[in-house]
């Protein structure tokens, strides 16, 4: 495991130093038997940033990963994604290459929507603008078209949680979506400025309170009015912001979801089911909020339509 106050720095300083001076290509020897090597596009500075990484290994130098950033992709993002694929690279890269299964990737993603298309090969992640495509090592990003992103190809026996760690490191780093969690902080005081990157839109962050409801307040009644008054004195300070609440099972809000107005972000659905009672008691009503993909409310819509007979 590579010592992360030394090696990421020097990461860090390798490619500035590449990209200001405009390098066609260098090498930079890193700590601890690390390396990087950078160059450009075909047409110099102004196209893409061409990176590969190297690991130490028992048959020397062995190349973990290769990246692709476009021009537009800011310096420190892409230097915090290949800092994230160091540390999550094998320990033995030099080993025969693995590509986990697609399932087992997706299932250790903590953001986006993972889905299999028909007759495409691959996962794919969609996270507001933005979507990953991971497929046989080869893990590209997209911002809204194909000439802007990013992408990494990854070498040597790399499992799922790892590979899932990438993929969600390069969908939070080349999409900023720690911007607007950091802004809202800000503006919050300590005692709910805990806030947080939203699981499905880049444009979008979770606010959660640093306390609990007290004994006193077993439903959370008293906790929930006053984390709504919060996200009304959030709205009356950013007019650009759009707020709302996540609710528990008992009704009451527990966190706020903030978005950018501009941004448009899908909302979260607010659902009621209800549970099957046990032998002697009264049948339960449970109401929550979660999100659901716009693909998938389309497709509801569509069975719910054909169900009552309207187009």
């Amino acid at each position: 495991m590579p010592q992360p106050h030394a090696l990421f720095p020097a990461l860090a300083d390798a490619l500035a130093l590449h990209v200001v001076t405009g390098a066609r290509r260098s090498r930079t020897e890193l700590p601890n038997g690390y390396a990087v090597a950078a160059g450009f596009g075909p047409h110099g500075p102004a196209d893409d940033l061409r990176v590969a990484v190297f690991a130490p290994s028992p048959q020397g130098p062995t190349r973990i990963c290769n990246a692709v950033f476009s021009p537009g992709t800011a310096l420190p993002a892409a230097t915090r994604l290949l800092a994230r694929a160091v540390r999550e690279a094998p320990a033995v890269p030099c080993a025969p290459t693995v590509r986990p299964a697609r399932a087992d990737v997706a299932a250790h993603l903590t953001i986006g929507v993972p889905e299999q298309r028909p007759d495409e090969p691959g996962l794919f992640v969609e996270y507001g603008h933005a979507t990953a495509w991971l497929c046989d090592g080869r893990l590209g990003v997209t911002l809204g078209s194909a000439a802007t992103g990013g992408s990494l190809t990854l070498s040597g026996p790399w499992d799922a949680m790892a590979v899932a760690a990438v993929v969600d490191s390069a969908l939070l780093e080349l999409t900023d979506a720690q911007a607007l969690a950091a802004e809202v902080s800000a503006l919050l005081p300590a005692r709910w400025n805990r806030v947080l990157h939203d699981q499905w839109h880049p444009a979008a962050a979770v606010v959660l309170p640093r306390h609990s409801p007290g004994p006193d307040d077993p439903l959370g009644r008293v906790f929930s009015r006053e984390l709504m008054a919060v996200g009304r004195e959030l709205l009356a300070s950013s007019p650009d912001l759009e707020v709302q609440p996540f609710y528990s099972n008992e009704g009451a809000a527990v966190a706020l979801r903030v978005a950018r107005r501009e941004a448009r972000v899908p909302e979260l659905v607010k659902f009621a089911r209800l549970i099957p009672p046990r032998a002697g008691e009264p049948p339960v009503s449970v109401l929550h909020s979660e999100y659901v993909p716009p693909a998938v409310r389309a497709a509801r819509r569509t069975v719910l339509a054909a169900g009552t007979g309207r187009k």
